[in-house]
């Protein structure tokens, strides 16, 4: 039960993200939690009600909706989106937040920022943070910041498994530099108390730090608990654009690494454990932590790879939508004059589109899979109606063997910029489905038609390679027509 006795009435926004182990926390102490989610048909949202949570369907970019989510709570837990919105969705979310919390009178909100935030940073991301952090300290009701350092369990991001496989332990800043990290349990801890507690946490900005070490120390102990030798080494180069590339980004081509501003200042250890004490959880697993989907079923790094290159892609076309203005929407793409009507903003669109196709592909691959048993050739059965939503080469001549110009009315002047960033990041969302694939199901061959590059001999992993190489090529076409 809850420290004070009073359980409470908890709306958690991103209830289904990275700091999802709030919600554990909040019920395994006895409160009401209620998550906010912008899909409440997604497996994420489905498994939340499972254990007791009442699910809502709200949006950031829809304030009266989050407004109606927030009705009748105690508290308001939410972070930041600027990984899925960038700098600029981040700082118009952080004010939808703030008005709707102040319209539905929310007595205490919990704000989840970062230790960067500052008005004079140097990256854009955190000068945004900042800037939402006073419109959270601007509302009528108790507030409270909560500003974590890097997480620990960036350490185990898709993209580091190639690193992983070649016996490097990847650091984003030098080896024999201490950076300071933090569990996520030891944010959502925290994020309990002051949500249990708002009469001692109103009006704090608390950093939160677990632990200060080198990449050195951090690799040596790693390497002792697998038992296999991990080298430490600094390569920012080897982080693709993943979830916080976007906000990242200071030029065409560069990114900046991801660093913790200013020296390190080491936290004492006692601070986190007399934390943990109060919120009686057991210490954190910080060295020891593993990706969800590892625990309980084999983890595929041919999954994670070709996931990591799905997310990067995406990443880098969410950037090089946000680069976009009426002229250069305009230019022409070559290579693509037979789209539309041939500029950048057609191809963009189409190119967005067909990955939303490859993440409807392999829902219905999924989903098949599972409701019949499996061909004697040990594919997937794919519905048929897959063909009537461009998936065959009847709809779309991008899918099939002709090459005339495309029906699809892709042109310049029907491309909403605001609209094609929002459904490429839910996209991206959905195609992180990839990472859960098993080795069983990648070897798998999808039956001859169901998709592009589907013919009955490939590999379901091979058609996700053709298709990834194939909107590398397209992502490519628009970058040299943007520079």
């Amino acid at each position: 039960m809850p420290t004070d006795s009073v359980p409470k009435h908890v709306l958690v926004a991103g209830a289904t993200g990275r700091l999802s182990e709030l919600v554990n926390v909040l019920l395994a102490r006895g409160h009401a939690v209620r998550a906010m989610t912008r899909d409440r048909g997604s497996r994420a949202a489905v498994r939340l009600r499972r254990a007791g949570v009442e699910t809502v369907s709200a949006d950031f970019d829809d304030p009266a909706s989050i407004e109606r989510a927030a009705a009748d709570v105690d508290a308001v837990f939410a972070a930041g989106t600027a990984h899925r919105a960038g700098p600029e969705g981040e700082l118009r979310h952080g004010g939808n937040l703030a008005a709707a919390a102040a319209a539905a009178r929310v007595p205490h909100i919990v704000f989840c920022s970062g230790d960067g935030a500052a008005p004079d940073s140097p990256l854009a991301l955190f000068r945004v943070k900042h800037q939402v952090e006073g419109h959270i300290g601007a509302l009528p009701g108790a507030y409270t910041i909560l500003a974590p350092v890097y997480f620990m369990e960036n350490l185990f991001n898709p993209w580091n498994v190639a690193a992983f496989r070649a016996g490097v332990f990847p650091s984003p800043i030098a080896v024999d530099v201490p950076l300071q990290q933090v569990a996520i349990a030891d944010v959502a801890a925290l994020a309990a108390i002051a949500i249990e507690r708002p009469a001692e946490f109103t009006g704090q900005r608390i950093t939160i730090a677990s632990d200060a070490l080198t990449a050195a120390q951090a690799a040596e102990a790693l390497s002792r608990i697998i038992g296999r030798q991990l080298n430490p080494e600094q390569a920012p180069d080897r982080r693709p654009p993943a979830r916080a590339a976007g906000p990242l980004r200071v030029a065409r081509g560069r990114r900046a690494p991801r660093r913790y501003p200013g020296a390190p200042r080491p936290l004492p250890r006692g601070e986190m454990a007399h934390v943990r004490s109060l919120v009686a959880l057991p210490a954190s697993p910080a060295l020891h932590a593993v990706p969800a989907r590892a625990r309980g079923r084999e983890m595929s790094e041919r999954a994670n790879e070709l996931h990591a290159t799905a997310d990067r892609q995406v990443a880098d076309l969410l950037d090089l939508v946000a680069t976009l203005d009426e002229e250069t929407s305009r230019r022409p793409c070559p290579g693509r004059d037979k789209l539309g009507d041939g500029t950048v903003a057609a191809s963009a669109q189409h190119t967005a589109d067909n990955y939303e196709r490859i993440a409807d592909f392999l829902t219905a691959s999924r989903r098949a899979s599972a409701a019949h048993a499996p061909p004697k050739h040990g594919g997937h059965r794919i519905p048929r109606f897959l063909r009537s939503r461009g998936h065959g080469s009847a709809e779309h001549a991008e899918h099939g063997p002709s090459a005339g110009r495309h029906d699809a009315p892709y042109t310049a002047d029907n491309t909403d910029l605001a609209d094609l960033t929002r459904r490429l990041s839910t996209t991206r969302d959905a195609l992180r489905q990839i990472a859960e694939l098993t080795d069983g199901q990648l070897d798998a061959i999808p039956p001859d038609g169901s998709f592009r590059f589907c013919d009955g001999r490939r590999t379901l992993e091979q058609v996700l390679a053709s298709l990834l190489k194939h909107q590398g090529h397209q992502l490519g076409a628009l970058t040299a027509a943007l520079v």
